[in-house]
């Protein structure tokens, strides 16, 4: 009987001590702001690769409806870029999809993650603890399982981001790279083909993505300016704490330092810790929005017929000579680009979309199967009790 009652205490020193642990990781912000960010890294890096989509569909418009020599470029490239574009109109719609399905895990995660729901899974945490110790109590079962269902919805998007990113370092991050850049030399090839030609692909397909890619990088960048202030103010903060705190006098080295002059230096380290990524990542976004920038003012240049630089000139004239070697380059290499743009899209779904639905539903059947487990002990404990 001893043994066994024991062992029944060492279960809810337990349970009580998981809930604290939950608790302390809600309140604290620190996998909700790392998930955030690889969400935001997610998107950001998506949306490039949208924008290089929508970038080659315009060329390749542009270079269909050449007549510079009919023969060679209406109708032999034509044909064979007919398929390109169809390709790249049916990508674009599925990046659409996993686009919005990572801007829905970075909405449901900001309003999982806020301050009223936190406080409501403290209270249930805080209610389900003491009901623990008090034998008998019928709705404890009901509040087990309401609490197990309002802790999966609080983890849930976080643990599945960690694995998503998981696997996606392990094993996609690596050929996603490759493929982004094989597709970016391919677009690099379209354009000195239509240089080569003499035409331009500025137009209303390729401005309004950039433009829109534009309009989301300084909307981002505001957001993230923001943040950046409010981690500013909270360094601040825990530096004032941590000078209000008495510290060893300087003639006495032996004397440690006392607890709470320890904990406000080690969240004054974690502040600036945070404060430093964030800079990093407003830099980062400075940084896209002037390449952005530079790339409507280049389209704009060309549209005009000017160039933007001295040596693209120079080198638009050598490649105007004899435009034949350009165009065989993009006829050669349709193949692989073709392929390495349907597998960067499987590639992109599986870890943006069918990889989180997967995960979510294994975690919902897993919190049922725990929590109706826990409800059943719960029941068959009292019953024995009675």
């Amino acid at each position: 009987m001893s043994t066994s009652s024991s062992a029944a205490g060492r279960a809810t020193i337990g349970f009580v001590l998981l809930l604290i642990t939950f608790v302390v990781l809600c309140w604290s912000g620190v996998l909700d702001g790392y998930t955030l960010r690889y969400l935001d890294q997610s998107l950001l890096g998506s949306g490039a690769i949208y924008a290089s989509a929508r970038s080659i569909n315009a060329a390749v418009s542009v270079l269909q409806g050449t007549e510079v020599s009919a023969v060679f470029v209406s109708f032999s490239v034509g044909e064979v870029l007919d398929p390109v574009n169809d390709l790249i109109e049916r990508f674009s719609g599925l990046m659409l999809l996993a686009l919005g399905s990572l801007a829905l895990q970075h909405l449901l995660l900001t309003i999982v993650s806020h301050e009223y729901i936190n406080t409501l899974l403290s209270l249930i945490c805080v209610a389900l603890a003491l009901l623990w110790f008090k034998p008998g109590i019928v709705s404890k079962p009901l509040l087990v399982r309401l609490a197990a269902f309002l802790i999966a919805i609080r983890i849930a998007l976080p643990l599945i981001t960690l694995c998503t990113q998981a696997i996606e370092i392990l094993f996609l991050a690596s050929s996603e790279s490759q493929r982004y850049e094989n597709i970016q030399n391919f677009q690099r090839q379209l354009e000195d083909a239509n240089n080569s030609l003499g035409v331009t692909t500025a137009g209303e397909d390729q401005l309004d993505p950039l433009q829109a890619d534009l309009d989301a990088a300084k909307a981002a960048y505001e957001i993230e300016l923001v943040e950046q202030a409010t981690l500013e103010k909270l360094v601040e903060v825990a530096k004032s704490e941590a000078e209000a705190l008495p510290q060893p006098p300087l003639w006495k080295p032996w004397e440690q330092k006392s607890g709470a002059l320890e904990l406000a230096e080690k969240n004054l380290t974690a502040a600036r810790q945070r404060l430093r990524e964030q800079r990093g990542l407003v830099v980062a976004l400075d940084n896209e929005i002037d390449q952005i920038e530079n790339a409507i003012e280049c389209i704009n240049l060309r549209s005009e017929g000017k160039s933007c630089s001295i040596f693209e000139s120079a080198a638009g004239f050598a490649k105007r000579a004899d435009p034949r070697p350009h165009l065989s380059a993009v006829v050669d290499r349709i193949d692989d680009f073709v392929k390495d743009l349907v597998e960067l899209l499987i590639s992109l779904l599986f870890r943006s979309v069918l990889l989180p639905l997967a995960a979510l539903w294994l975690f919902v059947k897993l919190t049922i199967w725990g929590s109706r487990a826990l409800a059943d002990s719960i029941k068959t404990k009292r019953l024995q009790q009675d």
